[in-house]
This record gives C-alpha cells, sequence and structure tokens, in this order.
C-alpha cells in the first residue's frame, strides 16, 4: 500500500474508510440477514467457505503454495463438519430429543424441549418458564386482572410460555385489550408449531387464536417509552434479574416510566425474587401490595383498595372458573387473599439504569 510519500495520508485514510464499511457492512448483514436466512451454523459454514475461495486464491503465489493448500483442506474439512443448525442448538441446549422444538432468527434462539409431562421454553440460553400453563406465572397474569375493578387495557412484558399473558385474560366481564411485547420473535412461532402436535397443552389453542391479544416483536421498555398509550395493567416479568440486561426491568428507572403509563387506579406488576428489586419497586411507587407470600408487588400511585369479598367473587365467577379452570382460578384466589401493604424497605440499594446491582451479582 505505501510506495510514495506523498500518497501515504490518503491512502491510510481510505484503507481505514473500507475497513469501517466493511465491519459495518458485515455485522448489518450478519445480524439482520444471515442469521434469519442460514442461521449461526449456516454463517460458520458460509465463512469457512469464502476463506476457502481465499485461499485457492492463494494458491497462485509463488512460494507458498503448500500454506495455502493446507489452509483450503483445512477449511473444507470445517465446512463439512459444521452441524445443521437445529442439532448445534440442541447440542448446545443440552438434549438430544428428536421432539424438541428450536427456532433462530436476528432476535434470538428460543427451543421448546419436553421433560417429562411439560414442556421447558429457553430462550437466549436460560429456561424461562413452562407448559402446561400454572404456577407463579398464572398468578402473574391472574392475580392483578381479578385484584383490578376493571383491567380493560392491559401491557405485557414477556411472552414465554405464554402464561401470564394468557391468565391476564381471565376477566370475561371486561372487554379487554392485552398487548404483549417480545423481544424473541420465534416464541410466537413455536408455541404455534407446538400447538399443532398431536396432544399440545390446555388451554394453549384458545390463548393464541383469543383476539383479545395484540402480539408485538420488539423491546418492551423501548416501546413503553415510545407509546403514550396509558394501561389499567402492566406486568413485567421476562428475565431472571441476574442475566444481562435484565438490569432494564428491574431498575427504578423502569418502574417509574411504568408508573407514568398507567390510567388512574392502575397498577404496575413484578417479580421480586431479589432484596432489591423488592427495594427499588418500594422506592419507585408510593403505594404497594404484595401477593403470593411476597414473591409478587403491585404498586400504584394512588391507595390499592383491599377488598377481599370482591376478589373472590371474580375468582370465582363462572367465566373465570371456565376460563383458568377450577384449579387454576383457586390457587389464584388463594395467594391474592394473603395481600397485604408491603412494608418500606428503607433502603438506598436500588437497582438502576447504569448500575443495575442484581444483574451484576453486587455482592450485598
Amino acid at each position: 500500500m505505501q510506495d510514495d510519500p506523498a500518497t501515504s495520508g490518503r491512502k491510510v485514510g481510505l484503507l481505514q474508510s473500507a475497513n469501517i464499511a466493511g465491519c459495518v457492512a458485515g455485522s448489518l448483514l450478519v445480524g439482520l440477514a444471515g442469521l434469519s436466512w442460514l442461521g449461526t451454523a449456516g454463517l460458520f459454514r458460509a465463512l469457512a467457505l469464502v476463506g476457502l475461495g481465499l485461499a485457492m486464491l492463494g494458491l497462485r503465489a509463488p512460494g507458498r503454495r503448500r500454506a495455502f493448500l493446507l489452509t483450503a483442506v483445512l477449511l473444507a474439512v470445517v465446512a463439512a463438519a459444521v452441524p445443521t443448525d437445529r442439532a448445534l442448538w440442541l447440542r448446545l441446549h443440552g438434549t438430544e430429543d428428536a421432539a424438541s422444538l428450536v427456532e433462530e432468527d436476528a432476535t434470538g434462539v428460543v427451543a421448546l424441549i419436553p421433560a417429562h409431562d411439560r414442556w421447558k421454553v429457553w430462550a437466549g440460553g436460560r429456561t424461562h418458564s413452562q407448559l402446561p400453563f400454572g404456577g407463579i406465572h398464572t398468578t402473574l397474569g391472574a392475580g392483578p386482572a381479578l385484584m383490578h375493578p376493571m383491567p380493560r387495557e392491559v401491557a405485557i412484558v414477556g411472552l414465554g410460555s405464554g402464561d401470564t399473558a394468557a391468565s391476564a385474560g381471565c376477566r370475561r366481564d371486561v372487554d379487554q385489550h392485552i398487548t404483549v411485547f417480545e423481544l424473541y420473535a420465534p416464541e410466537h412461532r413455536l408455541l404455534r408449531a407446538l400447538f399443532s402436535l398431536p396432544d399440545p397443552p390446555a388451554k394453549l389453542d384458545r390463548f393464541l387464536g383469543d383476539p383479545r391479544y395484540d402480539f408485538r416483536i420488539g423491546d418492551g421498555r423501548n416501546a413503553l417509552e415510545r407509546d403514550r398509550r396509558l394501561y389499567d395493567l402492566i406486568e413485567a416479568d421476562a428475565l431472571w434479574p441476574t442475566t444481562p440486561y435484565s438490569g432494564n426491568l428491574y431498575s427504578l428507572e423502569f418502574f417509574r416510566m411504568c408508573g407514568r403509563r398507567l390510567r388512574p387506579g392502575g397498577l404496575v406488576t413484578t417479580w421480586a425474587p431479589t432484596r432489591r428489586v423488592r427495594a427499588t419497586f418500594l422506592e419507585a411507587f408510593p403505594c404497594v401490595v404484595e401477593i403470593a407470600a411476597g414473591q409478587i408487588l403491585l404498586g400504584s400511585q394512588t391507595p390499592i383498595a383491599i377488598d377481599l369479598e370482591a376478589w373472590r367473587a371474580r375468582a370465582y365467577a363462572p367465566g373465570t372458573v371456565a376460563y383458568l379452570g377450577g384449579p387454576r382460578a383457586g390457587g389464584v384466589w388463594v395467594e391474592i387473599r394473603e395481600a397485604r401493604p408491603s412494608a418500606r424497605a428503607g433502603s438506598s440499594d436500588v437497582n438502576q439504569d447504569l448500575f443495575p446491582r442484581d444483574e451484576f451479582r453486587t455482592p450485598d
């Protein structure tokens, strides 16, 4: 490149510009198209083949044919040895079960893996929930819906197995519109694929075909910040608090932003698995009630009336029982009947956008 001092500056600039352009173009090509079209395994194979082509060109260089020939052979072996995308991801998820469902695109990798009588939902390399519906996710969805007098507009951050979102639709006496934000696009598609299998999990078909639901692929926090719509219920339970980027959904700033998106009397709900999540939520809302033995927190800008008689009537209403099923409806009532105001944490050790302490596993 550098054979004339008079042109060295221009050549360095051109070389650097080409390098930057190649990096940006390559990132966009891989991130926006390659992962969806070819998958990770396909991209590995494509890169090996590109290297093979360059090695073949190198055979023309005098005196270095042996080195380029060896490189070409190695790259050809690598290209042939790369497994299929499905085989690669099942292996990395630690299973060889042929019934497993797995899909990858530019938004991420999702897998549904059978485990005895259940299906485990994996997203981004770890489990998040399971099917069939039941347990803490049912309470996360149905509990606030039963406690709110009229939950017409509902926002759910995180689809997962669909349990939280489906359970939030238990109020058959209310004309509900439920918006579900999910970052991983394959989750919704895999749930539909699971439904198409023989003997799918109960309630899944009704949930996927329910016209009250609006499924949106995107960052839930960003969508709530940009959209000026107000909600009666906002529920977030998308990530384990110690996973990367979970601070975006457990921070003081996020909870306060959700509070600004509430209608009068609206509720924000979060799972509270750590002391810091609890302290952060209590710092964000003046009025907080806890259910499910403190595992779930509900916050509001106004006092939350504890009306056990009304909640029980809604939980055992014929429409609710028919929708959730008797055992699930009864289970939710058991969790919300012990609702109580949550005591102030009295701690400044909270999660913030710029220092999500739980995400970093910061010692107490």
